[in-house]
């Protein structure tokens, strides 16, 4: 089945992530929810093709150092998992999905990939974001919609909010704000 090109094996009762879907180099789609995976391998790295990645409600807590090869990924929707880091798949140079809500992520980067539109952290015990300004004089981030609902947030980096210029849908509800930044009143894209 090498050519094989969109494979949903959710509702099933996987332990381990099958190996021989690594060799299935032209998928395209891959839907591996509900299952009880822990990890996913190395060997990801073959999976060339792969442009969505669906993994919602299983038991990985990490990617692999091979998850940062996966060049043409555009969607990763891993929500309900055990996730603590995702720095290895955000900086992805295709990704414009990434869904990480109801993980274990305490920190987030949104120093992210050129494409990045959609970032949903919600329901993860976050208490610190932080964003790295790209070159002067340059949009750097196209992120259109970012959900840090139901969070551990105290604070906004004044500096990280007002580079996020695109931004027109943010959600902070269900957090501990004691200040909010003046840098939100120049998001001028923000709808909701």
């Amino acid at each position: 089945l090498r050519s094989l090109k969109h494979l949903n094996i959710s509702n099933n009762k996987f332990r381990e992530f099958p190996e021989l879907l690594c060799q299935m180099t032209h998928l395209v789609e891959l839907d591996i929810s509900f299952n009880m995976i822990s990890e996913l391998p190395e060997s990801i790295a073959t999976m060339e093709s792969l442009e969505k990645l669906i993994m919602v409600g299983n038991r990985v807590s990490r990617f692999p150092v091979g998850a940062s090869q996966l060049s043409k990924l555009r969607v990763l929707d891993c929500r309900r998992n055990t996730i603590t880091d995702v720095a290895m798949v955000e900086m992805l140079p295709e990704l414009e999905v990434l869904l990480v809500n109801n993980n274990s992520v305490h920190a987030l980067d949104l120093s992210s990939g050129p494409h990045v539109k959609e970032i949903d952290v919600s329901h993860n015990d976050i208490t610190h974001i932080t964003l790295a300004p790209g070159p002067v004089g340059q949009i750097p981030h196209n992120l259109t919609s970012l959900n840090i609902s139901h969070a551990k947030l105290s604070s906004l980096d004044d500096l990280a909010l007002g580079h996020l210029t695109s931004l027109q849908n943010l959600n902070l509800d269900y957090n501990s704000f004691r200040l909010i930044p003046e840098s939100l009143g120049e998001l001028t894209r923000l709808v909701s």
